[in-house]
């Protein structure tokens, strides 16, 4: 397991409330709070730095739950290898999401950026429908 650096997770989560609020001053930390299913004591602690150890596995898996793979670093946790996310799955499925990422991976999309352009992510979407699009579930639009 990495180690947790507070410090990472502090400026991480206070990115993410940044970006919640998006420049709304009637959105509070409470507001945030609820979003990720928390105490607001405890996400006002996480703001300010007050913390020496990592949320709890239950608030860690909220994290990743709602802000993906990004949240793995700032955790200090180890992300899933391929495998460990392919070994869950049934076989179709597993294989469908390996050639995938296989696909991805050996398109150079992305490749050396800390993350993707709207191009970019357009160009992974398509790979992922190619792939894995009889899987998705459609009928809500945004």
């Amino acid at each position: 397991m990495k180690e947790f650096d507070p410090n990472t997770f502090t400026k991480w989560i206070n990115e993410k409330f940044e970006q919640e609020r998006q420049g709304n001053i009637r959105y509070k930390v409470v507001d945030f709070a609820k979003m990720l299913e928390n105490r607001s004591q405890t996400v006002s602690y996480w703001l300010l730095g007050n913390l020496s150890s990592r949320p709890s596995d239950e608030q860690c898996n909220k994290l990743i739950s709602i802000y993906g793979f990004e949240s793995y670093e700032p955790l200090g946790l180890e992300p899933p290898l391929e495998e460990s996310i392919s070994s869950v799955l049934p076989s179709e499925e597993a294989t469908a999401l390996i050639a995938a990422l296989s696909e991805i991976r050996s398109s150079g999309i992305n490749k050396g950026k800390e993350t993707a352009s709207p191009e970019d992510i357009v160009k992974i979407n398509a790979i992922l429908e190619k792939h894995l699009g009889k899987y998705l579930v459609h009928g809500t639009e945004q």
